[in-house]
């Protein structure tokens, strides 16, 4: 993807107030945690790695910053699933970056899926 394309499709992150940076098909974001959230206070680095068929293929999402969170898997490097994201469900003729960004912040305060009873009480003991 040249470099012009990449720019127009990150431009909706760089158009937010948070913290951005891009660097040849990787975009790192970060993302302070809500408040009323067991991540209020804290910040967090998500890597949204852009594959060669973005945007009608969808990115795939990290954990940089170590965080325990139902969507967050760490057996798989720290993956984050999100329904956006998900495979089958990524439409890249509607979804931006900046929707995934905003989903980011979401899960912060409400996880997506099943998220195991006391998940919070970990992760506040986690950031202590």
């Amino acid at each position: 993807m040249d470099e012009d394309r990449l720019a127009e499709l990150v431009e909706p992150l760089f158009q937010s107030d948070l913290e951005t940076d891009i660097d040849d098909g990787v975009v790192v974001v970060t993302i302070p945690g809500p408040a009323g959230s067991p991540y209020a206070g804290h910040s967090f680095r998500f890597r949204l790695d852009l594959p060669a068929g973005f945007p009608q293929d969808r990115p795939r999402i990290f954990a940089l910053t170590p965080i325990v969170h139902p969507n967050v898997h760490p057996e798989m490097a720290n993956e984050v699933c999100l329904a956006i994201a998900a495979p089958g469900s990524w439409n890249g003729q509607e979804t931006h970056l900046g929707n995934v960004a905003a989903s980011l912040q979401e899960a912060l305060v409400r996880p997506e899926g099943d998220a195991a009873p006391g998940w919070e009480a970990k992760a506040r003991a986690a950031l202590a």
